[in-house]
């Protein structure tokens, strides 16, 4: 066998590896950016985010059997996204997603959203009538705070003009969405300059109360209650402003450079907002 042939040969080997995920030997190959580029991103996207950190693989949301090392054994019980016994079909999310998010989905049963859920249709797989976790969370996303999250979700059923929307809605959550990306901006900042200064006083409680209250409205924003939210948004930044605006006061000079400390810290390699 001459060596092309014997590297074409070893290109279709079947996917070993040492560990039992077998997911992961096989999707890592390097050929799927070539053969399935979406394949490919797809297993990148999760190698970087909170799933892979959490010790999550594939089939504990999409099913199959990560032991095996088959092609047709190992995608037992994997289906299209559009079939309805996919665990990550839109019908099924919730459940899928509720496993570890509970708090989360517990908001979510509350909304108007959720209600029309339940009595909504799919064409081609595809809900219509109501959003679920992957509208704004896509496949890996746990930071959906991004102008485009309203640009391309919100607006589609919350448009200007519609007669039966409610006002202003897609403005108002882009607003909200804003206030929290400032918000753990200068949540990050306030962390770093207490720890800075060895935690003075009661600060790191206070912190600690703030970092609370920032994951609280983060939660209530999946019952899509936005009027308390936006209340309790509104009232969490002030809070963290008159901190920053203290200590830049009791140091004599600016401590930040920016007029907002916004979080710039990349979800699944992009940057927000």
């Amino acid at each position: 066998m001459g060596p092309l042939l014997a590297v074409s040969a070893l290109w279709w080997v079947p996917c070993f590896g040492a560990t039992s995920n077998g997911c992961e030997n096989c999707h890592q190959d390097p050929k799927y950016f070539v053969e399935d580029k979406k394949i490919f991103n797809y297993y990148r996207d999760w190698l970087h985010s909170p799933h892979k950190q959490a010790d999550l693989i594939c089939s504990d949301c999409h099913g199959g059997d990560p032991h095996v090392t088959e092609k047709s054994a190992a995608h037992q019980g994997v289906f299209n996204v559009t079939d309805p016994r996919s665990k990550v079909n839109f019908r099924n999310q919730l459940d899928t997603c509720g496993k570890c998010h509970e708090k989360e989905s517990r908001q979510f049963k509350e909304s108007h959203h959720y209600r029309r859920l339940q009595k909504g249709e799919a064409v081609a797989g595809v809900h219509i009538h109501a959003p679920v976790c992957s509208t704004c969370h896509l496949a890996m996303n746990r930071k959906p705070y991004y102008k485009s999250i309203v640009e391309h979700t919100c607006r589609i059923c919350h448009y200007e003009n519609n007669e039966d929307d409610l006002p202003m809605v897609a403005r108002e959550t882009d607003e909200i969405l804003h206030r929290l990306n400032v918000s753990k901006g200068y949540l990050s900042w306030t962390q770093l300059y207490y720890n800075s200064k060895n935690w003075p006083g009661n600060s790191k409680e206070e912190v600690k109360h703030l970092r609370s209250q920032y994951q609280t409205i983060v939660c209530d924003l999946h019952s899509f209650n936005m009027r308390t939210t936006e209340h309790s948004s509104i009232e969490l930044l002030a809070n963290l402003k008159r901190i920053f605006a203290k200590v830049a006061a009791e140091e004599g000079a600016s401590v930040w450079d920016e007029e907002e400390p916004v979080d710039a810290s990349p979800a699944n390699g992009q940057g927000e907002r």
